[in-house]
């Protein structure tokens, strides 16, 4: 079996632009997959400080401030919380986007928490 000449390294060249391919095929996963994770720790979060500014409320405390501490200690900021009259604590909080996606706005996370009825 022969080669020519022209053929000779032309494997090469193929290996080479589909390892790139497939070297920004995982980047793109990443990317992708580190905003699933940052807006489930949003969520996390806002779920925590909805749960923490309720319990403060029916306990005579400030149920808002609670929320931000809650939140602040699980990594993101209280955008909004508000109290409804029968103790039901609603929040917003918004963590950064991953770094490599720092472009992005931050990622929000909503929750509601207080007693039933």
């Amino acid at each position: 079996m022969t080669v020519k000449e022209e053929e000779v390294g032309s494997a090469t060249v193929w290996v080479v632009a589909l390892t790139g391919l497939l070297a920004l095929i995982a980047g793109g996963l990443a990317a992708g997959v580190s905003l699933v994770v940052t807006h489930r720790q949003a969520q996390n979060a806002a779920d925590l400080a909805a749960l923490a500014g309720a319990a403060a409320q029916q306990s005579g405390e400030s149920g808002c401030g609670r929320a931000a501490e809650a939140a602040q200690r699980n990594g993101a900021e209280l955008a909004g919380c508000t109290v409804e009259g029968s103790g039901v604590v609603r929040v917003t909080v918004s963590k950064a986007a991953p770094a490599v996606l720092s472009r992005l706005p931050p990622l929000i996370g909503r929750a509601r928490a207080g007693p039933a009825g």
